[in-house]
């Protein structure tokens, strides 16, 4: 079928051109400013069908907030081994500060219909890896119970979220921040993905990896034909 050859694309296209009420919507989302999301959700129906520069909602409240790292034009986008580890807590700490309000924010925009599942080709990381990465236990349980998917597929490098979670270092690279997540956080979202029937992380690769072990006994074991020709002749 289209789907198993990959022919169907797993990007959410969004066809309505965002309002001055939605702009104002995303803003707040960005920016964590819990008040004026509030007042802006008010004024927009159906937020599922929004994206702004590309990305969704979801997308828009789960990411960082814009200027969590503040740094001259001038100077060199740091990456995360860069910082010391001061620079690292501080950021984590100014990370921190906006995740309750950000968890209420999720839990009004779920209400008023944000999709749990929608990706786009800007914003290619489903809402539960970005709650994974940047967010708390509490934001992924809330996806969960709004009907994400806790085996959903990322495009970029097709991981669910468990795997995205062991595995994710590169797009935290791409970041330019440290680990926002600590190791308690990230055991008890783990616990509530596999509660909610996530697969055992990397099964397909060691599905594929088998397959190619069995592929290659069975040639050692089978003669070439031209050899069985020969033995013929002798």
């Amino acid at each position: 079928t289209a789907a198993d050859c990959g022919c169907v694309s797993p990007y959410r296209e969004y066809t309505r051109e965002p309002t001055p009420e939605v702009i104002a919507l995303f803003k707040a989302a960005r920016n964590a400013d819990e008040a004026a999301f509030t007042r802006a959700l008010a004024a927009v129906s159906e937020p599922q069908e929004y994206a702004v520069d590309g990305e969704p909602l979801l997308a828009a409240l789960l990411r960082p907030v814009d200027g969590l790292v503040a740094t001259q034009p001038s100077e060199r986008r740091k990456v995360w081994w860069d910082y010391t580890p001061a620079e690292a807590r501080a950021i984590r700490e100014r990370h921190r500060a906006t995740l309750p309000a950000k968890t209420r924010m999720l839990a009004l925009a779920i209400q008023r219909g944000a999709s749990v599942k929608d990706m786009s080709y800007q914003m290619r990381q489903p809402p539960l890896h970005l709650a994974a990465l940047f967010g708390t236990p509490e934001m992924v349980d809330q996806l969960l119970a709004a009907g994400a998917d806790a085996n959903q597929r990322e495009w970029d490098r097709n991981l669910s979220p468990v795997e995205f979670m062991l595995d994710h270092e590169f797009y935290t690279r791409m970041t330019y921040l440290p680990e926002l997540v600590d190791a308690e956080d990230r055991g008890r979202m783990l616990l509530a993905l596999f509660k909610a029937g996530a697969e055992r992380p990397f099964k397909r690769v060691d599905e594929r990896l088998a397959q190619a072990c069995h592929h290659r006994e069975r040639r050692q074991f089978v003669r070439p034909r031209h050899n069985r020709r020969q033995r013929l002749t002798e």
